[in-house]
């Protein structure tokens, strides 16, 4: 039982991370070793270990970038 809440709680953490996201964002930040950055003129809006589009991490974080 207690496998299943916590996938339900990084299953509803990933979709917070997602929604974060949105719009004229982009992530950046490629597996394993992430390490994103925002070009210039875009702002961070968030970073994560994953996005919920692909594996997480290994080191550094992906970075939600919007203009």
């Amino acid at each position: 039982m207690k496998s299943k809440a916590t996938f339900v709680i990084v299953l509803m953490v990933i979709m917070v991370m997602v929604s974060l996201c949105e719009g004229t964002c982009e992530w950046y930040g490629t597996t394993p070793y992430c390490e994103g950055t925002c070009p210039s003129g875009y702002y961070r809006s968030a970073a994560t270990q994953c996005s919920g589009y692909s594996p997480g991490c290994w080191t550094g974080s992906k970075v939600c970038c919007c203009t």
